[in-house]
């Protein structure tokens, strides 16, 4: 169970990791929009 629980581990560490990496290009895509929008009015 111990190596089963560690690979649970690393299966949430890469899951929380590519979230994170997927906000952050979210929020990215957001700010450009904003300017963007700034920019036309």
């Amino acid at each position: 169970f111990g190596s089963h629980g560690r690979t649970f581990q690393w299966m949430s560490d890469a899951r929380r990791a590519s979230i994170v990496d997927m906000l952050r290009h979210l929020a990215t895509h957001i700010e450009e929009t904003d300017a963007k929008i700034l920019r036309m009015n």
